[in-house]
């Protein structure tokens, strides 16, 4: 995985919070515009980092209250898209 520079001198954000966004900004464009957002579920994230599926949840949640993502869900599934304010650190 490739973390931009920018987001790591960030110091709004946790070092979990930093993966999980170091993530979703990873994903080829492609395959968001085509899929409409990163289809990851908090279980897939926290498999590819090694934390639990409960830990990865709040982190996303708190990058949503903080506004680097948008986000919608229901039992199974979840979709994540970035906002401008993520954007910055491409």
């Amino acid at each position: 995985m490739n973390i931009p520079y920018n987001l790591l001198k960030s110091q709004d954000l946790t070092p979990t919070q930093k993966l999980i966004l170091g993530l979703i900004l990873n994903e080829p464009q492609v395959i968001m515009t085509v899929g409409g957002g990163y289809l990851k579920t908090c279980g897939d994230i926290g498999a590819e980092i090694g934390l639990s599926r409960v830990k990865v949840r709040k982190e996303l949640d708190e990058l949503v209250n903080k506004g680097y993502v948008v986000t919608e869900y229901d039992t199974a599934w979840r979709k994540t898209n970035l906002t401008d304010k993520s954007k910055e650190f491409i």
